[in-house]
């Protein structure tokens, strides 16, 4: 069952932009608590995501960075402690009306053993997939319409 999508307004940075956005979405799976921060030139408080339940963001853009990442540990205070976080990284396209998309780890592997994936419910939406929760080597961009869901699904 697809998700309710919010609508969001256009943003005046984009002004070329003529149709509401996607969103993006973390999905608990694991068996504990995950937390995460939504990071580009300001960054979230922190949001603990408890198992069995998800995270969303409206796709949006950050005219001083362009991209968006949303860090995410397995630790409360991951993002400030060095522990290993998974950044689920977008950015927008407006032009093109494009949203790309990456997976990657920093300081270790936050779910090693565990299955990581990136995917959207529109079937232009390419899937990354870490079936052992480590990054495979290098970053694996993929790219999709604006307007579609993004969801990166742990474990």
């Amino acid at each position: 069952m697809r998700l309710p999508i919010p609508f969001l307004p256009l943003l005046s940075t984009l002004p070329s932009l003529t149709h509401a956005l996607g969103s993006a979405f973390v999905l608990n799976n694991c068996a504990y608590p995950i937390y995460l921060w939504s990071v580009s030139s300001t960054i979230s408080p922190s949001t603990t995501v408890l198992p069995d339940s998800y995270y969303q963001e409206p796709l949006h853009f950050d005219p001083a960075t362009g991209g968006i990442a949303i860090k995410i540990t397995t630790t409360p205070n991951g993002l400030y402690d060095h522990s290993p976080q998974l950044n689920f990284a977008y950015v927008i396209d407006a032009q093109a009306n494009v949203v790309y998309y990456d997976i990657n780890d920093v300081f270790g592997d936050t779910f090693k053993g565990e299955g990581v994936e990136v995917s959207g419910l529109d079937a232009d939406c390419p899937v990354i997939e870490w079936k052992d929760g480590v990054q495979p080597g290098g970053v694996v961009t993929k790219a999709c319409s604006a307007d579609s869901d993004i969801f990166c699904s742990l474990c």
